[in-house]
């Protein structure tokens, strides 16, 4: 995808992106020239933009339930598989009319705010720009007020996502999750405090249960969600009869397994991974991996896992030359006693 984006532009670039062996860590390269390529003209910016599009679009397949792997475009015509209704949830707090940040549990606002700002550029936490533009905004108030916006949120219960924040500046939300008591639990209860209105999608027939007296919020939450994976086609059918421009955004965030636990997972790192040792005078076509004292040679066993010193002359080292060293075996080194 990102040599696609680059086909047109920047063609070495494009290359370089093909012959990529080790995605993980050599990805920042191909990324910065992505950026670079954009900022040439708009024309090239355009460019990058619509090619990586499309070449992502053409790479995203879809199996239907019971059915065969096709493009992703089969999903806008393909039938929905049921209908769906709304729950409007309205807020019964007042919208900010002031810019605030979470800090530290408190709320960072007026003076505290323009002061934490200036602390933060002395000690280099942000960018002077990145500060400018939050005084900026903080000057207008003005601007926060989302009254007549409307925001699809799919993964309103991301904690990454912005649904309480546009919820506090009186937006309208649409929020998308999948079908689980406790994240819409805890989504109604933000609406509720909030000065915004949520509108939570559920099926026909769940829609009528819920709207019986008493149901309230726990009825909600038991039949709220959607599987984006499986309901595409009924989702966008749904959005489609939502009156006024819509902001869509994204911030779905699939777990695997073993993703959930990273504390644990260190805590299971081998006994010896404080006792690395590696020769610093080995040629690069050579390496040698780091050792414990009691054990063969490391391997990685999770992204918190220490990894090996740089030797000296390795700085700055391309991918290139990284892809030919990963093909040299490297020896197995003595325990050392």
């Amino acid at each position: 995808m990102v040599a696609d984006a680059l086909r047109q532009v920047d063609p070495v670039g494009a290359f370089g992106a093909e012959q990529e062996s080790n995605w993980r860590t050599g990805y920042l390269v191909h990324f910065r020239r992505l950026v670079e390529a954009g900022l040439t003209s708009k024309k090239a910016a355009l460019a990058v933009a619509t090619e990586g599009l499309e070449s992502l679009h053409r790479r995203m397949r879809v199996v239907p339930a019971g059915g065969t792997e096709t493009g992703l475009d089969t999903l806008l015509s393909a039938p929905a598989r049921r209908s769906l209704g709304t729950i409007t949830v309205p807020g019964t707090g007042a919208a900010e009319s002031e810019l605030s940040l979470p800090y530290h549990g408190e709320r960072l606002r007026g003076s505290a705010l323009l002061s934490r700002l200036d602390a933060w550029v002395a000690g280099g936490v942000v960018e002077p720009s990145c500060a400018d533009a939050v005084r900026t905004v903080a000057a207008h108030p003005e601007w926060l007020g989302l009254a007549d916006r409307t925001v699809v949120v799919l993964g309103a219960g991301s904690e990454v996502g912005p649904l309480p924040a546009l919820l506090s500046w009186g937006a309208r939300v649409i929020g998308v999750d999948l079908p689980s008591p406790a994240i819409w639990e805890r989504v109604l209860d933000t609406a509720r405090r909030s000065g915004g209105t949520l509108l939570v999608p559920v099926a026909r027939d769940a829609d009528e249960q819920t709207a019986q007296p008493g149901a309230g919020d726990e009825g909600t939450a038991r039949c709220a969600g959607l599987d984006l994976t499986a309901d595409v086609p009924a989702v966008a059918d749904w959005l489609a009869t939502v009156d006024g421009p819509l902001v869509l955004g994204n911030y779905g965030l699939r777990r695997w397994r073993g993703q959930c636990a990273p504390r644990r997972r260190r805590r299971r790192a081998h006994p010896c991974a404080c006792r690395l040792r590696a020769t610093t005078s080995r040629s690069r076509s050579s390496p040698r991996r780091p050792t414990c004292s009691r054990s063969r040679p490391m391997r990685s066993r999770s992204p918190f896992t220490p990894t090996r010193p740089v030797a000296s002359g390795e700085a700055g080292r391309r991918p290139a030359a990284d892809a030919v060293r990963r093909t040299a075996a490297p020896p197995r080194l003595p325990a050392r006693r």
